[in-house]
């Protein structure tokens, strides 16, 4: 199936290190996150620079080497809905039910668990939801 341009997040970074079929690649802040509407909103504006593993089959690429990392917009709106919407709705819901049985106290201590438990799930389950987003290296002749 061929993806449509707009399916495809592009970002322009630099390896910085090769190793163990993993390549790290720091991505640079474009001026297209600064010219996004939610650029504010999002945890990828919070700095300049993030740093991204991608696996790689053979390494193509040199340590310095300027290149293109994409993923599917798919995969980005899964992850935003796996770390912003699901906890938010976690949160809302078990607040509104707690207040509603035990009081605000209780109420907000249970939300804060409940929040924290499926936080820690997301660690421990980290490789596996890791295997759904994967990067990759589309341009190396930059």
């Amino acid at each position: 199936m061929q993806r449509s341009q707009d399916d495809i997040v592009r970002h322009t970074g630099i390896v910085e290190s090769i190793g163990n079929g993993i390549c790290k690649v720091r991505i640079l802040q474009g001026a297209a996150c600064q010219d996004c509407a939610a650029h504010n909103l999002c945890s990828g504006s919070g700095s300049k620079e993030k740093v991204v593993d991608v696996q790689i089959d053979e390494p193509r690429v040199k340590v310095g080497q300027t290149v293109v990392v994409e993923a599917t917009l798919r995969q980005g709106l899964h992850a935003v809905s796996v770390c912003y919407v699901i906890p938010l709705i976690l949160l809302v819901v078990s607040l509104a039910i707690c207040i509603s049985l035990f009081g605000e106290e209780v109420g907000a201590l249970v939300s804060l668990a409940a929040l924290s438990s499926y936080y820690f799930c997301i660690y421990l389950m980290r490789e596996k939801i890791g295997r759904k987003f994967r990067f990759r290296i589309s341009d190396t002749h930059l």
